[in-house]
């Protein structure tokens, strides 16, 4: 493209400059007349000339190709948001599950949490496991703060007992 206006630069300079040679070297009178409407008729085709022998389907191609370029890198670009979303909102879970538990007395829960997106392709808490000395009663306690806090039923709650 930078060669493109280059070369285009370079001939209306050109053809500036012959007419301006031109012009100088032609005697006033009808000729001088006819040589300026021939070299305005030059620069003009100069200016234009670019215009003409453009390729429109080699530039159609290339703005589909960028296009397409385009379109993946916002993919990317969504893809990478909606993971960074992900893992926020995973932190997050855990950390609040694990003061929650802390809460009730139990200081050595592993908790991981899966993510799914919604409809709008937002993340949230899906699935839960859990690992750790803890009671009937507190699984019990955690089992509710997690249906009521996080939506997650207890169907997708799996929790397994470490001493």
């Amino acid at each position: 493209m930078t060669e493109l206006i280059r070369n285009w630069v370079l001939g209306l300079t050109a053809a500036a400059f012959i007419a301006s040679l031109a012009m100088t070297l032609t005697p006033k009178g009808k000729i001088r007349a006819v040589v300026g409407l021939a070299t305005g008729l030059m620069t003009i085709v100069a200016l234009i000339a670019p215009v003409m022998d453009f390729d429109y389907a080699a530039y159609a191609r290339h703005m589909a190709a960028s296009d397409f370029v385009l379109e993946s890198k916002i993919g990317e670009v969504e893809y990478a948001q909606e993971r960074l979303t992900s893992l926020i909102i995973i932190q997050r879970s855990q950390a609040y599950i694990l003061d929650k538990a802390e809460s009730l007395g139990l200081s050595d829960l592993t908790v991981v949490v899966e993510t799914m997106l919604d409809e709008n392709r937002i993340p949230y808490p899906y699935e839960i496991w859990l690992t750790g000395p803890y009671t009937a009663e507190v699984q019990e306690i955690l089992e509710h703060f997690l249906v009521g806090t996080f939506g997650i039923p207890t169907e997708r709650q799996h929790w397994s007992l470490a001493e």
